[in-house]
């Protein structure tokens, strides 16, 4: 993508309709189908039948579109500015010379440098001490079972359950709508969620927990609503 904004940039550029129909499209469709039918009205609205560069896009489609590989187990998959932004930082304190036990106490300490930077808030505290941001027992209870890093990322999911409101759409059927227009990482779109009480068992069109293991926000509001304490063992993958 960040290449791409150097061949479709000035065109994006011209007009906020069609940057930001662009960045719906790639960013917030969640199955195959549903890109095809964005991308489509997008270049029939905006007149890119003949556009080369939107063309190529198109053509690699499979190999850097999110709804091709939703259900493929990335975990928090980075940007590659982003990532060579870490490389550069992880020079500053491993080498080559290092020994493997060495190498993960140090890859250690970039991670806890690293929360604190995102968030001004220092994680760097025994597992008694954890920032619950709420009082729900769900959140208690990933403090728990989770470890330091993994039950920071929860937060910051678990953060968004009041961003949304919920609609019982049918027989185990329940869609989370925004309360605004815009949710950081899920867009201004809905999302439907399953979930078979008796089972205790959830999913969620967004297919985070396939992506990244840990549920979304969307179930998390799901599972409130139902007054769930604990989340279920199926949920919490061993790293």
């Amino acid at each position: 993508m960040n290449k791409a904004v150097g061949t479709v940039g000035p065109l994006l550029k011209e007009g906020k309709e069609l940057e930001d129909e662009f960045k719906d499209c790639i960013n917030y469709s969640v199955m195959p189908e549903e890109f095809e039918a964005k991308w489509q009205a997008m270049i029939q609205k905006h007149g890119l039948q003949d556009n080369k560069h939107f063309g190529h896009l198109y053509s690699i489609r499979q190999s850097f579109v999110p709804a091709y590989y939703m259900h493929c187990f990335f975990p928090f998959l980075q940007s590659t500015q982003r990532s060579e932004g870490f490389n550069a930082v992880l020079k500053l304190y491993v080498n080559p010379n290092l020994s493997i036990l060495d190498f993960v106490k140090q890859y250690q300490k970039i991670q806890d440098k690293c929360l604190v930077a995102q968030d001004g808030q220092d994680f760097r505290t025994d597992d008694k001490t954890r920032n619950i941001w709420s009082k729900n027992p769900i959140e208690k209870h990933a403090s728990i079972v989770y470890t330091k890093n993994i039950f920071y990322r929860f937060s910051k999911e678990f953060e968004k359950i009041e961003e949304y409101f919920v609609q019982h759409i049918g027989d185990y059927q329940f869609r989370l709508v925004p309360n605004d227009k815009f949710v950081d990482g899920y867009g201004a779109r809905s999302y439907d969620v399953t979930a078979i009480e008796e089972e205790e068992s959830y999913y969620c069109e967004c297919s985070k927990f396939d992506r990244d293991g840990i549920i979304c926000c969307h179930i998390i509001k799901v599972m409130s609503r139902f007054g769930v304490k604990k989340l279920h063992d199926r949920y919490i993958m061993e790293r």
